[in-house]
């Protein structure tokens, strides 16, 4: 074909094309809008970890703490919400408080705190600083962190507000396949002094003995998770139940997850899985709560292998 002819051809169907586009430009637009919606959902729907994993690992080792303690305290705190801030002006992932709290952590700035790495990493480093306070004891650190090391002087640690918080990081905690901090010997303690007076360097304490939480079919590792064929029968692992409601921080999507589960995979959990999963509606849902899940919640808690409503 002659170059002229060629020539001709393009210019006619680049002319036609820019008439279409012109007259179907709304149509064009809309569909373009929604194939970005869905490969958002498909981008969602294969996550194997939590948002912001990597900031919660890089902190973790940063701080020598223990990453799934670190994501369990974000998750209740914020429900991984990196623009949540509460009424008293706590900030971001780990609800730093400002301008108190970021203030003594050397930010200046309060847009910072919205940056999800670095609202973890502060996060960590005031979880470290109070668990070295507490010569280890991360039970009182995290008991600090929720009311302030003055207040928790004034009150101890068994105050209702800090027992239901220990109570729902515990949870979180299970369900991620974490194991809670115990209380450090007393000889790492005084190695710890020792290394930080040496080196000004931050240790951490010792962890052992899982606890008594850890679910009995939530636990996989990250190994299973990327070789795990796609379920076909309904399976209760909270963790999966987890990991599709916190994937997304729009509230009416967490509830789509979290009723698409209990729809598929309710019916072969235990009364104590049921339970486990109520006490995440106000954690992992917040505003996404709705009368469907509760109505479902309800039903399945009332046919729940082992239930005894006597």
């Amino acid at each position: 074909m002659p170059y002229e002819a060629i020539h001709s051809f393009t210019s006619n169907l680049i002319f036609i094309v820019e008439i279409l586009t012109r007259k179907y430009f709304p149509i064009c637009l809309t569909v373009v809008v929604a194939l970005l919606a869905t490969l958002s959902e498909l981008k969602a729907s294969i996550r194997t970890e939590l948002p912001y994993s990597n900031c919660f690992k890089k902190t973790a080792e940063k701080y020598e703490l223990d990453s799934n303690w670190l994501k369990a305290i974000a998750i209740v705190e914020s429900s991984l919400n990196p623009k949540a801030v509460s009424k008293s002006n706590a900030i971001g992932l780990m609800q730093i408080k400002w301008p108190i709290t970021a203030t003594h952590l050397g930010v200046s700035k309060k847009d910072s705190l919205f940056d999800p790495c670095t609202n973890i990493d502060l996060g960590g480093r005031y979880l470290r600083e109070l668990t070295d306070k507490y010569n280890g004891d991360q039970e009182n650190a995290l008991s600090a962190y929720r009311v302030g090391p003055t207040t928790l002087a004034k009150r101890g640690s068994e105050t209702s507000v800090i027992l239901n918080y220990k109570r729902k990081v515990k949870e979180q905690l299970a369900i991620l396949g974490g194991s809670w901090p115990t209380l450090p010997q007393e000889e790492t303690l005084q190695a710890r002094k020792v290394k930080i007076s040496d080196s000004r360097k931050i240790s951490s304490s010792k962890k052992s003995n899982k606890t008594d939480l850890l679910l009995k079919r939530g636990k996989t590792t990250s190994a299973q998770e990327k070789r795990k064929p796609q379920e076909i029968k309904p399976v209760c692992d909270i963790k999966a139940l987890q990991l599709a409601t916190l994937s997304t921080h729009n509230p009416t999507n967490r509830e789509k997850e979290f009723f698409k589960w209990l729809q598929r995979n309710g019916s072969v959990c235990s009364e104590g899985e049921i339970l486990l999963v109520a006490n995440q509606l106000a954690v992992w849902l917040g505003t996404g709560d709705s009368k469907r899940i509760r109505e479902k919640m309800g039903q399945l808690i009332g046919r729940a292998p082992g239930y005894n409503p006597t």
